[in-house]
C-alpha cells in the first residue's frame, strides 16, 4: 500500500517520481527489521525510496516516505484550509504530523478500494495492533496496484542500484537485491513480508499471458524458503483450475 499511495499520491499532486527528493530522518534511519541501509541525511529521488522500499524490504524506506509525501499531504490540507478562511487553533484542533498525514491516506486508499478488513497504523507493516489485513484484502490490493505501469515495473525487478546524496558533496551507490526468489519464468512480483504475528508471507503474481493472470497470497508459512514453494503450488493449483474453468465455458458436452 504505501508503494502503491505514493505512486498515486505523485501523480495526484503533479510530482515527478525521478525528481522529487526526500531527506531520511533519524527516526527512519533508525527503524529496524529489514532495512535498505539507509543514513540519517541521505537524500533519495522518490524513484529510488520506491525500490529501497520494495526489494530489500526497507522500513527506513518506508518511514522515509511517508515523512516526505506526508510533508506535502499536510502543506496541501493548510492550504485548503486557508482558502477556506479557517483559523488556526491548535487548542480547538490538534496538531497532526505529517506521518500521521501519510497513515490517514493509506486508511482512506483502503476504504476506496474497499479492503473490509484492513487497517494501517505504520507504512511498513511491522506489528502493531491496529495494523491488521488479510489474504483477500492483501490480494484485492495486490490486484489493483499491479494494473499500475510503474508499480509492476519496481516489482519485478530482481537489483536495483541508484546514487544516494549526503547534502551537496558526499554521494555513494547503492545496490538493493529483490527479496522475491519466484521473479522469473512469468513470475512478476509483487512483496516478501514476515512479522511474528503473520509468520512469513509473500504475494505472488503469475502472468502467463494477457488473459491468464493470476495473484496468491500466502500467510504465515512455516519458514522464510517454504512461502516460495508452497507459493509455487498454490499457483499451479490456480491454473490447473483456470485451465479447467476455460475449457468448461469452450465444451459443448458440459
Amino acid at each position: 500500500m504505501t508503494c502503491y499511495l505514493a505512486i498515486d499520491l505523485a501523480e495526484r499532486m503533479k510530482l515527478d517520481l525521478n525528481t522529487f527528493s526526500v531527506t531520511v530522518s533519524k527516526i527512519a534511519c533508525s527503524m529496524f527489521g529489514t532495512t535498505a541501509r539507509l543514513r540519517e541525511g541521505d537524500v533519495l529521488k522518490l524513484i529510488d525510496l520506491l525500490h529501497a522500499l520494495m526489494l530489500p524490504s526497507g522500513n527506513d524506506a518506508a518511514v522515509a516516505i511517508a515523512e516526505g509525501l506526508g510533508k506535502v499531504l499536510k502543506l496541501e490540507n493548510e492550504k485548503k484550509l486557508a482558502q477556506a478562511g479557517a483559523k488556526e487553533n491548535t487548542e480547538d484542533r490538534p496538531l497532526k504530523s505529517s506521518f500521521a498525514y501519510f497513515i490517514e491516506a493509506m486508511n482512506q486508499k483502503a476504504a476506496e478500494l474497499e479492503l473490509i478488513d484492513t487497517h494501517y497504523s505504520n507504512p511498513h507493516g511491522l506489528s502493531h495492533s491496529n495494523n491488521l489485513s488479510s489474504a483477500y484484502d492483501v490480494a484485492r490490493l495486490c490486484i489493483t496496484a499491479m494494473k499500475n505501469e510503474i508499480f509492476r515495473k519496481i516489482v519485478r525487478k530482481k537489483e536495483y542500484t541508484c546514487t544516494v546524496f549526503q547534502g551537496n558533496r558526499l554521494r555513494r551507490e547503492m545496490t538493493w537485491e529483490n527479496t522475491n526468489k519466484l521473479l522469473g519464468h512469468g513470475y512478476e512480483g509483487v512483496k516478501t513480508g514476515i512479522t511474528p504475528t503473520a509468520g512469513p508471507c509473500l504475494a505472488s503474481s503469475l502472468r502467463r499471458s494477457k488473459d491468464r493472470h493470476l495473484i496468491c497470497v500466502l500467510l504465515n508459512a512455516s519458514d522464510l524458503d517454504t512461502r516460495f514453494s508452497e507459493s509455487r503450488r498454490l499457483m499451479e493449483y490456480g491454473e490447473r483450475k483456470m485451465f479447467h474453468k476455460a475449457f468448461d465455458d469452450i465444451n459443448p458436452y458440459k
